[in-house]
């Protein structure tokens, strides 16, 4: 049995596409698609407010569309996720699970945004990229390439995730951070300020990269290290336990600074 019909008499147009209003069998008015392929007739999902849904886009299951929001190209809306506010999620885009999507974050391109991740503020997600978990992307932050948001990670000011990198765990990356390469930040690691960590570097435990530091090539950081100021770990290095960079101080080579587990 249908659960819903399309308005005859509310009709819009936007961007090429004619969208009816959906008016739900028990009265409440929802938001616009263009046709039923939008829209499952099965389930609890629902398209409201004034929300746009449009092109192949389909949403299903218990998802819920509202707000503002604009879902269009060929993205996929299921299980209990949520798209409100003025998101806009367009292009090959899967998202499921309870996923919430608010606030002005764009999705397009091949993402898959699954179980409990939070997409908030103005951020941006693109091409290839993953976030799973109970994961949060907030403020400008980007995150695109095939790079995967994983576990508690949380991205947010201007920070820029690309290529190939992964975050997990509980890290944090903030400020103007720039992450990038094959880079893995894990553990409850943090990387804020003008930090950038690129190429093979690894990042664990409780270690803090911050201001202009970098950490690049196939250096690590561990336990409760701390790199910041102009400081630079490069190489094969290993940095840990307590050790402290600061100024314009530089590893490199096979150095290794405190303790050493393995």
């Amino acid at each position: 049995m249908s659960k819903y019909t399309l308005s005859s008499n509310d009709i819009i147009e936007h961007e090429g596409y004619t969208l009816y209003r959906v008016l739900y069998n028990d009265g409440t008015v929802g938001g616009y698609i263009e046709g039923e392929h939008n829209l499952s007739q099965d389930g609890s999902c629902m398209v409201l407010g004034h929300a746009l849904v449009s092109g192949n886009a389909n949403i299903r299951q218990n998802a819920l569309i509202q707000g503002r929001c604009i879902v269009r190209g060929n993205a996929s809306i299921s299980g209990h996720a949520r798209v409100q506010g003025y998101a806009i999620v367009e292009g090959n885009v899967s998202i499921g699970d309870y996923v919430i999507v608010q606030g002005q974050s764009k999705i397009e391109g091949n993402c898959k945004i699954l179980e409990y991740a939070l997409l908030q503020g103005s951020c941006t997600v693109k091409e290839n990229a993953v976030v799973r978990g109970a994961s949060t992307i907030d403020g400008l932050a980007i995150l695109e390439g095939n790079s995967a948001i994983l576990g508690y990670s949380y991205v947010g000011n201007n920070a820029r995730i690309s290529q190939s990198c992964i975050l997990d765990g509980f890290c944090r990356v903030q400020g103007n951070a720039i992450v990038r390469g094959q880079a893995r930040i894990q553990g409850n690691a943090i990387i804020q300020g003008n930090a950038v960590i690129q190429g093979n570097a690894i990042l664990n435990g409780r270690c803090l990269v911050q201001e202009d530091a970098r950490v690049e090539q196939n250096a690590r950081v561990d336990d409760c290290a701390t790199i910041q100021g102009r400081s630079s770990a490069q190489g094969d290095c290993i940095i840990q336990g307590n050790v402290l960079l600061t100024g314009d101080s530089k590893v490199d080579y096979n150095t290794v600074l405190g303790r050493c587990n393995f």
